[in-house]
């Protein structure tokens, strides 16, 4: 045993399918608290995360950081009015179609670079979040049907090589934002 090794991670039983993972995502119950439900391999989180995004229509920001990707609902009394009408903005222009296929879009895929980091700078720091920027100030985000998004968020996982220390699905709102 070398000297450095405590730090390499350790596999983790993904608690769906029994495999064993070094990308492991744990999975909280609620929006906000609760606790760990669930320990998840990339797969499984992913099927999981499609069932619940299933008739919804949701604003996925690319993960900056591994440590969560949480789920707000667009209708929540906490959101900023900045942040709501952005996310609403957002999703009224879901194209018609998935930027990979014919299916219908439901979902918007943002790069951090389409963020409005000039809004988000004004932000008090203990309400920092991400802020869409306007439509027409886009360069990269594309509308995507469940499962192209989906496949945008396990490509992400792969690049990262990394699961998510935090994970929470979207509850019964019909539509929000996970950053």
């Amino acid at each position: 045993m070398g000297f450095f090794d405590f730090l390499k991670p350790k596999p983790q039983r993904c608690t769906r399918c029994q495999a064993d993972t070094l990308m492991a995502s744990e999975l909280y119950s609620g929006l906000s608290g609760g606790e760990v439900t669930a320990v998840l391999c990339p797969k499984c989180l992913l099927k999981e995360l499609g069932k619940a995004c299933q008739g919804k229509n949701i604003l996925f920001v690319e993960p900056l950081v591994m440590d969560y990707y949480l789920f707000t609902p667009g209708d929540s009394p906490d959101i900023n009015t900045l942040v709501q009408q952005r996310l609403q903005a957002a999703l009224e222009r879901l194209g018609r179609s998935c930027a990979e296929c014919a299916q219908p879009a439901e979902h918007l895929w943002m790069p951090q670079s389409d963020l409005d980091r000039k809004a988000m700078g004004q932000l008090p720091e203990d309400g920092y979040t991400s802020i869409a920027s306007l439509p027409q100030d886009w360069k990269a985000s594309r509308s995507y049907c469940l499962g192209h998004v989906l496949e945008k968020l396990e490509k992400h996982m792969e690049q990262e090589k990394s699961g998510f220390l935090t994970f929470r699905l979207p509850n019964e709102a019909a539509m929000g934002y996970y950053e």
